[in-house]
């Protein structure tokens, strides 16, 4: 198997066009959440695999580009808009979690594995993702308390 890298924006277009041909492809991902604790840790490497709509099932993981354009990966929980332009619904594992609608255009792929770090490693990718989200919470926050002119 041949290792590129390449930016998620880029891996959605060619997923979405193999899918389209009826073809399908493999990747990996890494995601840095919690929100799917304890299933999926963060850090943890997602084996996805493209998938059109129709082979989604409910209770899948999928990872689409949510707001922002940050991959996530969440939970199917059901389907809607039969006679018109469908979507999905998905949320995280974590009690409380917020339901999100996905679109066609945003889906990237359905997880069918998951690839653990060994012990070290992880503790040295929580340190990091700990640091990322605080990072990432304080330009959040400070972004909103600014008043526009």
């Amino acid at each position: 198997m041949r290792r590129l890298r390449a930016p998620i924006g880029d891996i959605r277009a060619l997923s979405r066009e193999v899918t389209e041909r009826g073809g399908s492809m493999r990747f990996e991902c890494r995601l840095w959440g919690t929100s799917m604790s304890p299933g999926i840790r963060p850090g943890d490497v997602l084996v996805v695999e493209t998938a059109s709509l129709e082979a989604l099932n409910v209770g899948d993981v999928i990872v689409y580009l949510g707001d922002g354009g940050r991959e996530v990966a969440h939970r199917l929980i059901r389907r809607e808009g039969g006679g018109g332009t469908p979507r999905m619904i998905a949320r995280a594992d974590v009690p409380g979690a917020r339901e999100e609608v996905v679109t066609p255009g945003d889906l990237i792929g359905r997880v069918v594995s998951v690839r653990r770090l060994d012990p070290l490693r992880r503790a040295v990718d929580r340190a990091v993702a700990a640091v990322r989200n605080r990072l990432s919470r304080r330009r959040w926050s400070s972004g909103r308390t600014e008043t526009g002119s």
